[in-house]
């Protein structure tokens, strides 16, 4: 494959969670902290898979609904790994920016 759209919906309907164990077995190393995490709102978890990876682009639709994402990136991402998150929090702050 070289490009898909994965299936997330709105942020305040599934949260998005990146778990080492779960990429590599199948089994997630903190379910319990992950489904702490998405239990606010009562979110379904979405883990990211190797499926996710395998094509070289990943496209997440965000601008209409129900795909929008209406709230901060960091609301609906976890991250399994606490320094990973930081990283890829910091990424975010730093080098991404919106423009109209």
């Amino acid at each position: 494959k070289h490009g898909t759209t994965p299936e997330i919906s709105a942020s305040h309907h599934q949260c998005l969670v990146f778990d080492k164990g779960m990429f590599d077995t199948g089994k997630p190393d903190d379910e319990e902290g992950a489904s702490e995490f998405c239990s606010s709102g009562k979110r379904k978890m979405v883990f990211l898979t190797k499926e996710f990876d395998e094509p070289q682009l990943l496209y997440i639709q965000a601008g209409k609904p129900p795909t929008r994402m209406l709230s901060h990136y960091y609301g609906y991402m976890y991250f399994s790994d606490v320094a990973v998150g930081n990283y890829y929090k910091r990424l975010v702050r730093d080098l991404l920016h919106y423009r109209p």
